[in-house]
């Protein structure tokens, strides 16, 4: 536990300047955009600072992967203890930003709006429909499987069945994409995982998916070299 912690502290003490950096230039451009609002200049609606600083969480799945690895494994730990360190570094950051995003959202729908509208991915996919437990049960699934995902691309670029199985990804979702029929049953299951109306299917579903890009991420940190 006490290797574990230290995963997490590393983490943390890694990604800390890559946060303020985003809080400071999301924090002005708020700031710029509000006092234009507020003097009636620029009241055009505006993506929610909330979901770009949120967006952190991604930036995070590729820079532990990178950076943390090869650091944690030299100070003595495990590779087991590093992922276990990473999940856990996830799930509360997710846990932090999915609790933050509510916040800022209903300072959105009850103060901001005063001056300014804002696109809120929790209006964007219904996540306000169960009130503010759903909003959060959605996000942290969401939210969830999404870095799972880039830690798996990420974890798995120095593999040469990694690439092969990230371009085979990518390929199949370009393919799907490409013919109409596939598209909308490709568009029908990603709104049953992220968007379901039964809160508890979906956030099982998203769940299960991120789970299963966390397993295959291991597949590749157990054999990765140093």
């Amino acid at each position: 536990m006490t290797r574990i912690r230290g995963v997490i502290v590393g983490a943390y003490s890694l990604l800390k300047l890559y946060l303020f950096i985003i809080i400071v230039l999301e924090g002005l451009h708020f700031l710029i955009n509000s006092i234009l609002g507020i003097s009636g200049l620029n009241q055009n609606p505006e993506v929610s600072a909330g979901n770009i600083v949120t967006s952190f969480l991604i930036v995070m799945a590729i820079i532990l992967p990178i950076f943390l690895f090869k650091r944690i494994l030299n100070l003595g730990a495990s590779r087991g203890e590093y992922y276990i360190g990473s999940i856990a570094t996830y799930l509360l950051f997710t846990v932090v930003f999915s609790i933050f995003n509510i916040l800022w959202y209903l300072l959105e729908i009850n103060v901001f709006v005063k001056y300014k509208n804002y696109f809120n991915i929790i209006e964007i996919l219904n996540w306000d429909q169960h009130g503010i437990l759903g909003m959060f049960i959605y996000q942290f699934g969401a939210y969830l499987l999404a870095i799972s995902l880039f830690n798996f691309i990420v974890t798995s670029l120095k593999s040469r069945l990694g690439i092969i199985l990230s371009l085979i990804i990518a390929g199949g979702i370009s393919s799907v994409l490409s013919i109409k029929a596939l598209r909308t049953v490709f568009v029908e299951g990603l709104i049953d995982v992220i968007m379901n109306p039964n809160i508890i299917v979906g956030t099982m579903l998203t769940l299960v998916v991120a789970v299963f890009f966390f397993a295959i991420g291991w597949c590749f940190i157990s054999k990765k070299e140093i």
